[in-house]
């Protein structure tokens, strides 16, 4: 069965809508967490305009959010992205597209839904203490290490490590966010 399919089961079998809802207070500490002049995927809107918008605003993202977990569906302008390729290094050849890896540009309304997505979920969302990256109060200087060391280990060993951060198992990663009882709707927003 699909991880969609486990998702939109999960959905119908809770009933519940009350767990989907957004509140102002959420987008408002969303909004007051966003770095200044980051542009979107579309490029139309900054946050710059959403952090010099009126309190207003916030209300009716509350709405709108709480509407797309409660409905399941969210327009594609929301979630379009632009995919940034970025050389994995600075003496590597970038006629080779091998070479690069890329990052997503979202829109701001995501990025603002990922904030309160964060906020809500921080204690179900625990990580591995090997994890080092994309964790607050956790530097990268070991991770480096750790890395360099398993690379060495892997090209001693005569195997190949160089794909291997590529790979997320995304069926696996949201069936694990199931077990942890995140609610249903948000995971389809994702």
């Amino acid at each position: 069965m699909a991880i969609r399919d486990d998702i939109n089961n999960s959905v119908s079998l809770s009933g519940s809508y009350g767990n989907f809802s957004v509140n102002v207070e959420d987008v408002c500490s969303a909004i007051y967490g966003l770095k200044r002049g980051k542009s979107d995927a579309n490029g139309r809107l900054t946050s710059d305009h959403f952090i010099f918008a009126c309190k207003e605003l916030s209300v009716y993202l509350s709405l709108l959010f709480s509407a797309l977990l409660v409905h399941g569906h969210v327009p594609s302008d929301i979630l379009a992205s632009r995919l940034i390729p970025i050389p994995k290094g600075k003496n590597t050849n970038i006629t080779n597209s091998a070479n690069y890896h890329a990052i997503a540009l979202s829109s701001v309304f995501v990025k603002v839904f990922d904030v309160i997505f964060l906020h809500k979920f921080n204690s179900k969302l625990c990580t591995s203490e090997m994890q080092y990256g994309f964790k607050r109060n956790h530097s990268t200087t070991m991770c480096s290490m750790v890395f360099k060391e398993t690379l060495a280990y892997y090209t001693i060993d005569g195997g190949d490590a160089t794909k291997a951060f590529d790979h997320v198992n995304y069926c696996k990663l949201f069936r694990e966010l199931l077990k942890r009882d995140l609610p249903s709707g948000f995971l389809r927003f994702c």
